[in-house]
């Protein structure tokens, strides 16, 4: 962090601003180093992957009790990917300066 420093999990001190407000994304990731999320990464990669060989081209002919297994599946990777993309962007939120968080 070019001006700030970390100081607790949602405090960042700046130089010139003083102690700002930071996010506390432990209910999504530990850190951005944290093993679970190259975890999810692949697992949903796998599972879309998945996804699309079970049903792409097929979902006019699957029956109620299909489809509605093929939407909770959609909605699981969905969840997963959701998470991903909120903890990325938050963030980099919270310091749009440093590159390798823009990464």
């Amino acid at each position: 962090m070019q001006n700030q420093e970390k100081l607790t999990k949602n405090v960042v001190k700046d130089k010139v601003l003083g102690d700002l407000p930071g996010w506390d994304l432990a209910d999504l990731y530990d850190s951005i180093d944290s093993p679970q999320i190259e975890t999810d990464l692949t697992d949903m990669q796998k599972a879309a992957d998945a996804f699309a060989k079970n049903y792409q081209g097929k979902l006019a002919d699957l029956d109620g009790d299909k489809l509605a297994a093929a939407l909770a599946e959609y909605e699981r990777i969905d969840e997963v990917l959701s998470k991903l993309m909120s903890y990325a962007q938050l963030v980099h939120a919270e310091n749009m300066a440093d590159p390798k968080l823009g990464q």
